[in-house]
């Protein structure tokens, strides 16, 4: 998230030409908390997929890996 954040700031003016300036302030902001929130609250991300059928979705995700 840091590298994110830093690659945003970095290119910030291409970010404005395609979207405001209270877009940008937030995202960064966002990008800005979620860093903190990773490092020093030890937050963390899961990803659920959830199906009716057992068989509708692979039981691993290897496939995303290559």
């Amino acid at each position: 998230l840091r590298h994110w954040r830093k690659r945003f700031l970095a290119r910030r003016g291409e970010a404005l030409t395609m979207y405001d300036e209270r877009f940008c302030r937030m995202w960064e902001f966002y990008l800005a908390a979620s860093e903190v929130a990773f490092r020093e609250l030890g937050h963390m991300v899961f990803q659920l997929q959830l199906t009716k059928k057992q068989t509708a979705a692979p039981l691993s995700r290897d496939y995303l890996c290559g």
